[in-house]
């Protein structure tokens, strides 16, 4: 899936993660899961891929594990832009 809607961004990135593999990364805690997960979607709007490195580092200051979903949702959406 490209993204293409600049506006809309947030929503299609929010409705792709309720879509994908997301839930089930997160509940059995797969953080491997979730890095090459995140990396599709950051490819698919135009993003460079994070290394492991770079992951690892935004991990540690975002809750992505968080025990609320919706929470971890977020957390995740604010991983993937660099948002820490």
């Amino acid at each position: 899936m490209k993204f293409t809607i600049k506006e809309d961004i947030i929503k299609d990135i929010e409705q792709y993660i309720k879509n994908s593999e997301f839930k089930e990364f997160w509940e059995n805690n797969d953080k491997e899961g979730l890095f090459h997960l995140c990396n599709k979607i950051r490819e698919d709007t135009d993003s460079p891929p994070y290394t492991w490195e770079k992951f690892d580092e935004g991990w540690q200051y975002r809750n992505v594990l968080d025990d609320s979903l919706t929470t971890a949702k977020d957390e995740f959406l604010n991983l993937i832009f660099g948002w820490w």
